[in-house]
């Protein structure tokens, strides 16, 4: 009998413009006041992977991030529409600070307690374009090959952990602490070698554009993309990877041209690391040929690719808490904050700082309500999730992951793993043990922008590393990489 032909992985992407109109309210700081000018547009890209038995939805969009029940509806509504399980949706956000929310829970910037028509109307208008996208993305596939290198490597990032002398532990730049500066680039080709996507992976803030920025931006990753587009042919995907503790090494201002140069710098990286990934499945050997000398040279041998796999697998994971606060704290948390808020008020004081009063109040009224519920749960729900794609593994984790969550996740699964952050709604921040230690924003206040009654606690970070390595094992090796 004649050989079977190897089952083809079959590939789509589309691309959509989420950009707001001026005049929105764009979150991710508390004193941020209404857009009056568009940076880059905002986009939403998804790819669909099948193997022609499983398939995955993987979604990208300049977003600071999602709540978790709204990201659940959404993963659920995208399967529904592409009939396939709603284990092999993830949805990530890139994390942007300059994007409105589509969730009230999650509106920090311009009046944060209110959701407007306009807000009401942006959130219709967002949702259905996701869900436009993973259609058009779904149809139709193209027959692909893919391959992936995390040989890159951009400075972009840095620590942003900075102690005082005065002991405070702020938001800056450190250099003596961990980052990841390895750029991670999945290039996927058509059959005939031409390009038909690329994503690429970083861990990295992008607050390049600070508090005072009026601008609709996608941050750096708008500029990464469009560099690497311009190298490519072909679009890229940006997927943000554990940047919760990462912030740029220049910026935090107004100005807009920061964010081009250090998303330059990434996205040229990109390009340079796709030019080097073999997506054919080839074999290089070794010839000694005669000319006035005896010359060495390489011969590159075609074999047949592999059979196609896609495997999706996903978990709700318990994700442990701090010690929960008592009622009486929270008490005096609420009642500080609504009469700092009446006196702030009659001083006439500017919408961000009203903003930082008005969000300790509403956590306060949130954990109040659960203690009349009873006590609060000891742990929080998060969707770990695993999607394979040939050689490549898709992890996602529901938090804002430090770097050393996202090394850990790497080390236990392999180096083509791409550490999704920011994905299906997150939960809040997740520090390593020893930034417990040492406290800070993330470990003793970020926990009330996301409503939760305490931070993570120091063993969360283990349990989703254990979690994400348990669904990868439960998928299989990946497929054997084509040869680099």
């Amino acid at each position: 009998m004649p050989p079977t032909s190897p089952r083809p992985l079959l590939v789509g992407v589309a691309i959509g413009d989420v950009t707001p109109p001026v005049g929105i309210d764009v979150t991710g700081f508390c004193v941020r006041p209404a857009t009056r000018a568009i940076h880059r547009t905002l986009r939403a890209s998804a790819i669909v992977f099948s193997d022609g038995e499983r398939t995955a939805c993987l979604v990208a969009v300049d977003s600071l991030g999602l709540t978790v029940p709204y990201a659940t509806r959404l993963r659920e509504d995208i399967a529904h529409r592409l009939a396939i399980d709603p284990a092999g949706v993830m949805i990530t956000c890139s994390h942007t600070h300059n994007a409105p929310s589509v969730a009230v829970e999650l509106k920090l910037g311009g009046r944060q307690d209110t959701w407007t028509e306009l807000d009401a109307a942006y959130e219709a208008f967002w949702r259905l374009r996701i869900i436009s996208v993973c259609e058009q993305a779904a149809s139709p596939l193209t027959p692909a090959r893919i391959a992936a290198s995390r040989e890159g490597s951009a400075a972009i990032g840095v620590n942003r952990r900075l102690r005082l002398p005065d002991g405070r532990m702020i938001v800056g730049r450190v250099k003596d602490r961990p980052a990841d500066h390895s750029v991670g680039v999945v290039r996927v080709d058509r059959l005939d070698g031409t390009p038909l996507v690329s994503l690429f992976n970083y861990a990295c803030h992008p607050i390049t554009l600070g508090p005072e920025a009026a601008i609709v931006s996608p941050d750096y990753p708008g500029a990464a993309r469009a560099d690497l587009e311009d190298v490519t042919g072909a679009p890229a995907i940006f997927i943000q990877g554990a940047a919760g503790d990462i912030a740029p090494v220049d910026g935090m201002g107004p100005e807009p041209s920061i964010a081009d140069a250090l998303g330059r710098t990434l996205g040229l990286e990109a390009a340079k690391v796709w030019s080097t990934i073999e997506t054919r499945n080839v074999e290089r050997r070794e010839e000694i040929v005669m000319s006035y000398n005896a010359i060495s040279r390489l011969t590159t041998i075609e074999h047949p690719l592999p059979n196609a796999h896609v495997g999706v697998s996903a978990s709700w994971t318990e994700l442990p808490l701090s010690p929960l606060p008592s009622l009486e704290f929270v008490t005096e948390v609420g009642s500080a904050a609504r009469a700092r808020l009446d006196d702030l008020v009659r001083d006439g004081a500017d919408e961000g700082q009203l903003n930082i009063q008005r969000l300790e109040a509403r956590w306060a009224d949130r954990i109040t309500r659960l203690f009349e519920q009873g006590s609060p749960a000891t742990t929080t729900p998060g969707l770990v999730q695993v999607l394979r794609v040939g050689e490549v593994t898709f992890v996602g984790l529901p938090v804002e992951p430090f770097v050393l969550l996202g090394r850990g996740v790497i080390d236990a699964i392999g180096p083509r793993t791409i550490v999704c952050g920011y994905a299906n709604g997150t939960v809040g921040y997740c520090p390593m043990p020893s930034d417990h230690l040492e406290g800070g924003y993330e470990v003793e206040r970020a926990h009330r922008v996301y409503g939760q009654p305490s931070a993570l606690a120091p063993e969360a970070p283990g349990v989703m590393v254990d979690a994400a390595a348990r669904l990868a094992a439960e998928l299989g090796a990946p497929a054997a990489a084509a040869t680099k």
